[in-house]
């Protein structure tokens, strides 16, 4: 793949990428898109193949009027597995049949805190820093436990279901047997959010190693891939150097810290307070009004820029 920067004096004009994963709550996703889409920008959305062909066609249907999108499904994705993976790289492949200079992986229950042309020139502004957020970076003996398990250990997500007892009967087997899984092609242990905004030349990198049938065939055995694979490739290349310290959205936990909350009106002081330009995670008809206020915002930002 032939790398395509677009450089043009006014930032806003600058061409996006946009890889959405989605596999519920398609109202929702349907209005990220319109929020986020503009003429310039590729939008390419992987709907789960379990939303099933009446609810993909309709979706296709209903976003027929944008030219500049994507709709395809191609993987039954299963939480915790590689097929999350997988997704992600089939629409990164697309993405990339279209030039852009960033390209950001979002989830279809997103949604933009600032306008579309803000997020273009912060991006060339700091350009080439690359936005993903990291939790744990470290070498195989400084890695912890409940973290280096995920690819130690032999995780069939994809083969078997299991409850989490079971899961941790098994690393407590494995362990007994002595497997002990290294990580290929010099990878170290790295591991953050799954959702990212990176250079194109950056993403190339990261596809042409998911791509590989080593390190393709090594993390189908591990657990929650999505949140180390591109993390782990990426460290190993030479963009790792350009890292920001986050990946620009914004996202609270529950209140036992492990997973998103759904995010409402009353949580929209702290989104603007955190300067994120995409905030996660919200359901149709479940946020308070915080889209419609959130769209508001935006059309009286946009409305001041123009009297200015």
């Amino acid at each position: 793949m032939e790398a395509r920067e677009i450089v043009r004096s006014d930032p806003t004009e600058i061409g996006l990428g946009f890889a959405i994963l989605a596999h519920r709550q398609l109202g929702h996703t349907e209005r990220l898109i319109r929020a986020i889409s503009r003429p310039q920008d590729r939008i390419v959305v992987h709907l789960d193949t379990k939303v099933g062909a009446p609810a993909i066609a309709s979706f296709q249907n209903r976003l027929s009027d944008l030219p500049n999108v994507d709709v395809f499904s191609m993987v039954a994705c299963r939480w915790g597995g590689h097929s999350i993976v997988e997704a992600t790289l089939q629409a990164l492949r697309r993405l990339l049949d279209h030039p852009f200079l960033y390209g950001s992986l979002l989830s279809g229950s997103d949604y933009p805190v600032r306008s579309i042309d803000d997020f273009a020139t912060y991006l060339h502004q700091n350009h080439p820093q690359e936005y993903v957020l990291v939790t744990h970076e470290g070498l195989p003996g400084e890695t912890p436990d409940n973290l280096s398990n995920r690819f130690s250990c032999y995780w069939p997500y994809e083969r078997l279901v299991s409850s989490r007892r079971k899961r941790l009967s098994s690393i407590r087997l494995q362990g007994a047997l002595g497997i002990d899984r290294k990580l290929p092609a010099g990878l170290l242990p790295t591991f953050g959010s799954q959702w990212f905004t990176l250079t194109r030349k950056a993403i190339e990198t990261v596809v042409q190693g998911m791509l590989d049938p080593e390190i393709k065939g090594f993390f189908a055995w591990t657990a929650i891939p999505d949140e180390m694979e591109p993390h782990m490739l990426l460290r190993n290349s030479k963009y790792w150097g350009n890292r920001a310290t986050d990946n620009l959205r914004y996202t609270a936990t529950d209140e036992n810290g492990r997973f998103p909350k759904l995010l409402t009106r009353a949580d929209l002081p702290d989104i603007l307070k955190s300067g994120a330009f995409f905030c996660r995670k919200i359901e149709h008809g479940e946020d308070g009004g915080l889209c419609d206020q959130l769209d508001d915002l935006r059309a009286r930002s946009r409305g001041f820029e123009a009297a200015n």
